[in-house]
């Protein structure tokens, strides 16, 4: 399971921070620049002692850094931080211990914490109103709950239990009853292609350079799990379009498998058509997986699959998927792996958009 962390503000602040604009997006940059003014006093968990602290400071000073990458100790600037403390009236050496005190005194314009600590202090009742959650605009850090195996002889075991946490039915009643997000798997598309997206709405829009969509490129994107679930062909021209293919990566039917090398195959059916198509038109495929294939052909089998030529395959490798699978994916048709889980994925990003 998965938790963001998030900002609970009350609405009259939360309306008061937007200007007289409903629709309009906050972000850690806003509550920085209100916190310094004196216009915003917030209840936080201590930073040296709880990671949701940590992760706030860690997100205001990503946004003060203005840099679009992941955060560099050069690149921290005390006074934006100092600005955001200077509003952090109440803390507490846990999460729980702080929304005790939060809902007792109620006197902070905010609570920042776990999303599903939020959720469940505004359905609890303790509050004269519930707070409005909000999740920045310049970025917001995802807590996760490992299983982490600790004697390698109770390996079957703890595939069993991993197993049946990752299922569909277990999942649910997890989000039931404790109020956290579904895991949702790289390879399914959900979050890698949504920072696609998203890094080509901040960096500009679809008008040039590597790191970006360029305007008039086309892609098409399929999203998988045991079995092609959908393909679909963007042009990017403009939001729009950016918009429509977040929405088509957002669309939650994945199910609990991964057939890695079905996807690669059926990416290179689709790539051969549009290049008997279109002879002049270059066209690559990039990969991206959190996870082992357990469904479908293994690797061997489609490397041996007859393949069109000049179609090579960049692989974005992450979480616990197999680099050297990835990486002989890659070599065999002539494109390269970047592994994620040594650099941020924006920057992984960029590296396969620059070699492209």
């Amino acid at each position: 399971m998965i938790s963001p962390v998030v900002v609970g503000l009350t609405p009259a602040k939360a309306a008061e921070l937007r200007r007289g604009e409903p629709d309009r997006k906050l972000s850690w940059a806003d509550l920085a620049d209100a916190a310094a003014s004196g216009g915003f006093r917030f209840a936080m968990a201590d930073p040296a002692k709880t990671t949701s602290g940590l992760t706030s400071l860690v997100g205001v000073a990503t946004a003060a850094a203005g840099t679009g990458a992941a955060l560099r100790l050069e690149d921290v600037k005390c006074d934006k931080l100092q600005g955001f403390r200077t509003g952090h009236t109440r803390t507490a050496d846990t999460s729980a211990a702080l929304v005790d005190s939060f809902a007792e005194r109620q006197d902070a314009d905010a609570l920042i914490g776990y999303e599903s600590t939020l959720l469940t202090l505004n359905a609890s009742g303790r509050l004269k109103t519930p707070l409005e959650l909000v999740y920045p605009r310049d970025g917001i850090v995802q807590a996760d709950y490992p299983i982490l195996l600790l004697d390698p002889a109770k390996r079957e075991a703890y595939d069993k239990v991993v197993s049946w946490v990752k299922s569909p039915a277990t999942q649910k009643k997890l989000m039931d009853n404790t109020l956290r997000t579904r895991l949702l798997r790289f390879d399914e598309g959900a979050r890698i292609a949504a920072l696609w997206a998203t890094f080509a709405g901040l960096s500009g829009g679809p008008d040039g350079g590597f790191d970006r969509f360029y305007r008039g490129e086309r892609l098409t994107v399929l999203r998988f799990g045991g079995k092609i679930l959908g393909d679909k062909e963007f042009t990017v021209n403009g939001p729009r379009d950016l918009d429509a293919l977040r929405a088509f990566i957002a669309a939650d039917d994945f199910d609990g498998n991964t057939a890695v090398w079905t996807a690669l195959g059926e990416a290179y059916t689709k790539a051969g058509a549009q290049r008997r198509a279109e002879p002049d038109r270059a066209v690559s495929i990039v990969l991206m997986t959190d996870g082992e294939s357990n469904t479908g052909p293994v690797i061997d089998e489609f490397l041996r699959t007859p393949r069109g030529p000049g179609v090579h395959t960049y692989t974005i490798r992450f979480g616990e998927a197999n680099p050297a699978e990835l990486g002989r994916a890659a070599a065999a048709t002539g494109g390269r792996m970047v592994d994620a889980n040594t650099t941020s994925l924006l920057d992984a990003f960029k590296e396969i958009r620059g070699c492209r």
